[in-house]
């Protein structure tokens, strides 16, 4: 299972909207649902913290190994390079 996924789960677990969990986690609405469509990473380790906290999970509990493959590639050389 993908982090889109897992974030999919998380969510509807919770009863909530995109919009609200966008709120919750101080990102725009476009980011969160480009996080949960996969055609897009959180920029920031702050902001996959913040997803780990308001779900009580771990950072690595989110990521699968390609996940953490991209999110290496992004955080290194930007977004292009998970393309």
């Amino acid at each position: 299972m993908n982090f889109a996924q897992k974030l999919r789960i998380l969510r509807e677990g919770k009863g909530l909207s995109q919009r609200k969990l966008a709120d919750k986690l101080d990102v725009s609405f476009r980011a969160y649902q480009g996080y949960e469509s996969g055609k897009t990473y959180p920029r920031s380790q702050l902001v996959y913290q913040r997803i780990a906290n308001y779900f009580s999970v771990t950072v690595d509990s989110l990521l699968s190994d390609a996940d953490s493959f991209i999110v290496s590639l992004s955080t290194k050389y930007g977004n292009k390079a998970a393309m």
